[in-house]
């Protein structure tokens, strides 16, 4: 099964699925923070999240 948008890092929604669990308190805080700041890392990052949850490819 492919992802339904073109997204060259995910090849399955299985396995790349966003999790929740892949940010616990602290760690999503820093994220958010980091974004903030500028960050480009954490600007894709946060990207990828939000995209995973419009395409319904969120696990929470």
């Amino acid at each position: 099964m492919t992802p339904a948008y073109n997204d060259p890092y995910h090849s399955s929604i299985d396995l790349y699925m966003s999790r929740i669990e892949d940010y616990p308190y602290p760690s999503g805080l820093h994220l958010l923070t980091q974004w903030q700041a500028g960050d480009d890392e954490a600007r894709k990052e946060m990207t990828q999240v939000f995209d995973d949850a419009i395409a319904g490819y969120f696990d929470a």
